[in-house]
């Protein structure tokens, strides 16, 4: 890793650390250290203290009863497990947003505000988001945005090409046409949307 020029948030540095463990330049199992990744990126140790606490969380990270932290690298198992507990949370939204106690209102909320969203991968991202935060449920919205927030963001900001993007945009709207007409779209449509944007991540 180079050197960083200007000072970095927590943020920028929890995403390339996150992007060297999923390439691999940060082998599974392999020690770092706050002070040792501070003077090597030129920047503070706060935030290469915070960007831990946001991969510990994320599962990219583990503390060791010594205090040290070692990487924990991805395996394709671990992968597609993901990909399917992902795809099965939403489904489970989904129903809720369908809910007959909610005669259908928080899922007409929930398309309005997708269809104003302009842009892909935004789109694409919103539409996942709001999935859980149009049920206005702070312990439902915090469980789904920190899943949302390793393997998926990473895959839609940084490895999904162009097609890939267009076809999983394409797939969103399919399923909110489904959401329009009162059904939910099924557990495999779902993981088939989910594996478009992570296709880079399942091929390695």
């Amino acid at each position: 890793m180079e050197k960083l020029e200007t000072k970095q948030t927590k943020d920028q540095i929890a995403d390339m650390l996150r992007a060297e463990i999923i390439n691999g330049g940060l082998p599974d199992g392999m020690e770092i250290t706050q002070m040792g990744l501070a003077e090597q990126l030129g920047v503070s140790r706060m935030p290469i203290r915070e960007a831990f606490q946001i991969l510990e969380q994320e599962g990219f990270l583990k503390r060791l009863p010594n205090r040290h932290i070692q990487v924990v690298g991805l395996k394709q198992s671990h992968i597609r497990r993901y990909v399917r507990l992902l795809s099965s949370i939403e489904y489970e939204l989904f129903k809720e947003l369908l809910d007959s106690e909610g005669e259908g209102k928080m899922a007409e909320s929930f398309i309005k505000r997708i269809k104003d969203m302009q842009g892909s991968s935004e789109r694409i991202y919103k539409f996942h988001t709001l999935i859980s935060e149009t049920l206005e449920d702070s312990q439902t919205i915090r469980m789904h945005h920190q899943f949302l927030g390793g393997l998926f963001l990473h895959a839609l900001e940084y490895l999904a090409d162009d097609m890939a993007l267009q076809t999983a945009l394409q797939q969103t709207d399919e399923m909110m046409d489904i959401l329009e007409n009162g059904h939910i779209p099924d557990r495999e449509t779902i993981e088939t949307h989910t594996n478009t944007v992570m296709g880079m991540m399942m091929e390695a």
